[in-house]
């Protein structure tokens, strides 16, 4: 950690755990409720070179002045902004997927969020945000997102998104099944 990270948390303190953001759902049938889920039970995969390059991207976002509250910290909504930037980075770097759910009229739609506040991040922190896809379920998939320092690797917010793969036609979910489950299938990160 450098000096400078060093005296912000020494100035700002660490966060924990006891500053949840969650939004809960309907107990879910296949298995991805995150209801109940203890933030601290989430555990991330560690980036090692026997891991697939392409399951988990890396987003790189700079902290600027307009992101940051009138406590001089990252407003907790903004966070949000970042971890969607870290997604459609994903997809980007999954065009082939991206084509698959395009062609048949299909997409993702959020239907939880969990949200954990680590620690503060502010004005020129580098940061990156790791994204990579958790499970995937009948209906449903989840995404697991760490916003992280990218000086020390510290973590500042751990998310867990569920989506369901919405037919856009109908307006109705759909069963996650032929080859946007392959391609799903292939991207998937064992925690």
């Amino acid at each position: 950690m450098t000096h400078f990270l060093a005296e912000k948390e020494a100035h700002y303190g660490e966060w924990g755990s006891g500053v949840p953001a969650m939004i809960h759902h309907r107990e879910s049938n296949d298995g991805l409720s995150l209801a109940g889920t203890p933030p601290y039970d989430r555990t991330f995969p560690k980036e090692t070179p026997a891991m697939d390059a392409n399951a988990t991207v890396v987003t790189p976002i700079r902290v600027r002045g307009y992101h940051l509250d009138g406590y001089g910290h990252v407003n907790n909504a903004r966070y949000l902004e970042f971890l969607e930037e870290g997604r459609w980075d994903y997809f980007d770097r999954h065009p082939d997927l991206a084509e698959v759910v395009r062609r048949e009229r299909l997409g993702f739609v959020v239907v939880n969020l969990n949200l954990d506040y680590r620690r503060p991040a502010v004005a020129g922190d580098d940061l990156e945000v790791v994204t990579s896809i958790a499970e995937i379920g009948t209906r449903r998939m989840r995404i697991r997102q760490r916003i992280r320092h990218a000086v020390s690797g510290r973590a500042v917010a751990d998310a867990d998104l569920t989506f369901l793969l919405m037919d856009f036609s109908t307006q109705r979910a759909v069963t996650i099944e032929g080859e946007v489950r392959d391609r799903l299938a292939a991207l998937v990160v064992a925690s």
